[in-house]
């Protein structure tokens, strides 16, 4: 089984249903074509973030599954750069430029926050404030979305 986990919205193509949109930052298992599980190639489970109630929905008439790689069908960069700037600026920081908001890209989304808060790894508050700040720029980008 492939464990993904992803932070741009994806959507799934149905049956009945056209597409339907599954919210950013949503856990997806996937059996990938040619696997010898017993599950069928259809089935996908989606799980709900940490943030949120955990619950499990299986899909049995997916056709295809529609991932959305930045910029491909969203320009989901400047959803993540405008969610960014509305956390900094609900806790008194200046907005960040696109060039600040790319070089802190190559860090995971709390981390990126803490850094972008002036706070560096060996703070004692690093990791408890970067996960306040990445619940809440979670819930921002899924409402930009």
């Amino acid at each position: 089984l492939m464990q993904l986990r992803h932070i741009l919205p994806f959507l799934l193509v149905t049956g009945a249903t056209a597409f339907t949109t599954i919210p950013a930052a949503t856990s997806c298992t996937m059996i990938p074509h040619g696997s010898t599980s017993t599950r069928t190639r259809t089935e996908i489970s989606l799980s709900a973030t940490e943030t949120e109630t955990t619950s499990t929905q299986s899909f049995q008439n997916v056709k295809a599954v529609i991932f959305d790689i930045d910029g491909t069908l969203a320009d989901s960069w400047k959803l993540g750069y405008d969610a960014t700037n509305v956390v900094l600026q609900n806790h008194g920081k200046s907005d960040i430029t696109v060039a600040e908001y790319h070089e802190g890209c190559r860090y995971a989304t709390p981390e990126r926050l803490a850094r972008h808060v002036g706070l560096m790894p060996d703070a004692d508050d690093f990791e408890t404030v970067g996960e306040q700040l990445g619940a809440e720029f979670d819930e921002y980008y899924v409402a930009l979305a």
